[in-house]
């Protein structure tokens, strides 16, 4: 949309400051020629992620240059709150672009159900719906409400029963990659007494992840989407590869249920037998029981080893669960890393289990740090990371979280 970006978020041409005081830093942004003003934003329907995009190239097309964003410490929360809190007064990080354009297409890479391979396969109505893409997607194009009533709806993923849709909410995680899908409708509770939301049991569910409108003005970027956007795009506007032809097939005139033209096969998606290349919109179906899946999820492996030494400044930290994970809430609010560092969180799906990753900035040398991830953690059907049924920790219960050392 067309707004006024204020004054404390920027975004500007880095140079270098190894080596510069507070104040020399601080005096860089005072360099208007550096700042990048022609750009664009947008919010999740939550107020929780903006997305700013330039609407010029950044950078340049013989070498590489840097950037940093900062967004200053006036930003606060709904509630009047600093929105920083324990990172300070502001957060600015930075980043490198490349001299090439990108004009890649973002595909899905697996999907949570499994399309059956059998009529016999089902899942628990507790299920949490997940979808992994093979690079980071336009937050504003999937977040949000999923409604029967069209003009409540704010995802664009649409979620049917046999007779009719599901309601819930769509949620980004994992760097932008995954998406999860959670009904409203309230079946039971956790072992952390939390509220678990089922499907419909014993039913076929269909699901529908859309791909956006193309622009009809550039033949360089045959994966450029119309803005506004009608369907999912990566942060970079290209449309949502559906089918991972690597062709710029286009959404459906109708997005209609008809046939699923996407079955899983061993370790690949390929078409159902149609004979006509369906668009890029994917839809594919799963098979629910009456059954609910209560079992926590627990701790399996940790890279490094507790209480190692000599690790590697960069090393990012490994937590290998049982189960897969609800990767939404393997985040900086659920895992924690102190002393205070930079880090982010991502996640793995690896033979049906996934490893929750800690990414950080270079640790500082002969420190010790704690990671800690808190009973905040769930699994993919909403049961709370369980600490004391993994590797030996001594939660309690005003504390129930695994902290090693």
């Amino acid at each position: 949309d067309d707004v006024i970006i204020p004054d404390t978020i920027k975004l500007q041409k880095s140079i270098n400051l190894v080596g510069k005081t507070a104040s020399e830093r601080e005096a860089t942004w005072d360099n208007l020629r550096n700042l990048v003003t022609n750009m664009k934003a947008a919010a999740t329907p939550n107020g929780k992620t903006f997305v700013f995009a330039p609407q010029t190239f950044l950078g340049s097309p013989s070498e590489p240059i840097s950037y940093t964003m900062r967004l200053d410490e006036g930003i606060k929360k709904a509630n009047g709150d600093a929105a920083f809190g324990r990172f300070g007064k502001m957060y600015e990080w930075q980043f490198e672009v490349s001299t090439i354009i990108d004009s890649t297409p973002p595909t899905i890479t697996s999907v949570i159900p499994l399309p059956p391979a059998t009529n016999e396969d089902t899942y628990a109505r507790n299920v949490v719906m997940q979808v992994n893409f093979s690079e980071a997607i336009d937050p504003t194009t999937v977040s949000g409400v999923v409604s029967a009533d069209a003009r409540k709806n704010e995802s664009k993923i649409k979620v049917q029963k046999s007779n009719g849709a599901v309601e819930g909410i769509v949620a980004i995680a994992n760097q932008y990659k995954t998406i999860e899908f959670v009904t409203n409708d309230e079946c039971g509770k956790n072992s952390c007494g939390g509220a678990v939301y089922c499907l419909p049991g014993n039913e076929t569910i269909t699901v529908r992840v859309p791909s956006a409108r193309l622009t009809t003005t550039t033949d360089d970027d045959p994966f450029t989407a119309d803005i506004p956007y009608n369907g999912i795009v990566d942060i970079a506007g290209n449309a949502f590869d559906g089918n991972n032809r690597r062709g710029a097939d286009g959404k459906p005139i109708s997005d209609g249920p008809g046939d699923p033209p996407f079955i899983f096969a061993g370790s690949s998606y390929q078409f159902s037998g149609t004979t006509n290349i369906p668009k890029d919109d994917f839809v594919w179906t799963f098979n629910t029981n009456d059954t609910i899946d209560l079992t926590p999820p627990k701790i399996e492996a940790l890279t490094p080893n507790p209480g190692k030494g000599n690790v590697l400044l960069d090393q990012s930290l490994r937590a290998t669960f049982s189960k897969q994970l609800m990767s939404s809430t393997f985040n900086s609010a659920n895992v924690l890393l102190e002393p205070t560092i930079n880090y982010w969180t991502e996640t793995e799906n690896v033979a049906g289990k996934t490893v929750g990753v800690i990414k950080h900035d270079r640790f500082e040398k002969n420190t010790a740090y704690t990671p800690t991830i808190t009973a905040g953690v769930k699994d993919g059907f909403q049961n709370c990371y369980f600490p004391c049924a993994g590797l030996s920790c001594n939660p309690t219960k005003q504390a129930p979280s695994c902290k090693l050392p």
